[in-house]
Parts: C-alpha cells; sequence; structure tokens
C-alpha cells in the first residue's frame, strides 16, 4: 500500500487526491530503476518524506514509472531527455537542470543513462513544431533515458494548477495527464514489479486512505 497521490488531467488541469482507491501501474520500467531510485532517495535522505516523482497518465488509465524514452540516432543524451520531458510530461527544462544519476551498461552495446530534474526548474511546455522540426527520426534501439522528475509536494501541486500546458497527445503516445506519487512509494512499487514473476502488462497498487 502507498500513501495518497495526486492526479492531473492536462484538458481541465483538475487535481484529484486519491486516496482509500488503486491505481493501475505498467510494469514497464526500464532496467535499474531501483539502483536510480535508490540513489536519489540517497541523495534526499533528511527530507525524502515529501519528495513526489510525477508519472505519466495514459488514456488507459494506466500510470507509468517515471518518464523513459530511447535516444534517436546520434542524438545526444540530454537533448533526448528534454526531448521526452516535453512530450511525455508537457513541461520543459535547460539542459543544465537535467542531472545524471547513473550510467548502466547491459551489454557491450546497450545502455540505459538514469537522469533526474527538480519540478521547480521546469518551464513551460513547448510547442508542438519544436517537438516534430527535428532531424533525429530514427531511434537508436541500443541507448535507453530514464528520467526522474522530482519535487516537494508542494511544488507538484504548484506547477500542476499552473503550468500552461498543451492538450494535444498527436506527439504523446496519448498521454492525458500526470500522476505525482511520493518517492519512497515509488521505491516500494519498483520492489513490487521486480517479484511481479507473471510478468503482467500492468497491476493494481492499492493507495492508504
Amino acid at each position: 500500500m502507498i500513501s495518497p497521490v495526486f492526479k492531473m488531467l492536462f484538458n481541465n488541469h483538475e487535481i484529484t487526491k486519491l486516496s482509500n482507491t488503486n491505481i493501475i501501474v505498467s510494469s514497464y520500467i526500464i532496467e535499474n530503476a531501483y539502483l536510480a531510485i535508490q540513489r536519489l532517495i540517497d541523495k534526499y535522505k533528511n527530507y525524502n518524506n515529501d519528495i513526489y516523482v510525477i508519472n505519466p497518465l495514459y488514456y488507459e488509465q494506466d500510470t507509468q514509472i517515471f518518464i523513459t524514452g530511447t535516444l534517436k540516432i546520434n542524438e545526444e543524451c540530454i537533448k533526448g531527455c528534454i526531448r521526452e520531458l516535453c512530450e511525455e510530461s508537457r513541461l520543459s527544462f535547460k539542459p543544465f537542470h537535467v542531472n545524471k544519476l547513473v550510467d548502466v551498461n547491459e551489454s557491450i552495446n546497450k545502455k540505459v543513462s538514469w537522469y533526474e530534474c527538480d519540478i521547480s526548474n521546469a518551464t513551460k511546455y513547448m510547442r508542438k513544431e519544436q517537438l516534430t522540426n527535428t532531424k533525429f527520426n530514427k531511434n537508436n534501439t541500443n541507448n535507453k533515458i530514464g528520467i526522474i522528475v522530482h519535487g516537494t509536494k508542494r511544488n507538484i501541486i504548484l506547477m500542476m494548477k499552473n503550468t500552461c500546458m498543451n492538450t494535444n497527445t498527436t506527439m504523446n503516445d496519448s498521454i492525458v495527464g500526470l500522476v505525482a506519487i511520493k518517492l519512497t512509494d515509488i521505491h516500494k512499487i519498483i520492489k513490487c514489479e521486480m517479484m511481479n514473476k507473471n510478468r503482467r502488462k500492468s497491476f493494481l497498487v492499492n493507495i492508504l486512505a
């Protein structure tokens, strides 16, 4: 069971506090998420009980843990992070606000890079034409990225209320909103997924009252 979470839909900015219910969590969590979240918990160990993480909400009501993606061919990691942040969270960050957590080589040719950024550094959503006007087309399937967008509960809710967000879902895989989950609860969810022997597409997570 996890603490209450906060859900916001792009089309109306309405924030809903979810408690005494459950959410559907996608079992798609890229490699070494546990190591990345542990690094972040260690970084904020003195006050991580007030730290939340934003996660994409899909139209099927599945919540995906973290912002994730695949680099394009010849794309730099930081630029890929900024692109994925815009597409999946509708938020824009400057390159110097995106910090590396860990690099993990899955094999000789495969790598997963993890980054983190604080929600207080986010700016408004980029325009659709800025996302589509790119020279990078094909995915480099050997290079995955994961981004943990975190902040205090106060800053997360302020962002949800005040950020100007584009409601078009064409460019962002039908993501319809964001779900803010406590950092320590994300840690629990990842451990649960690691023990998910059946590898279901999604699973239910219970929320306390």
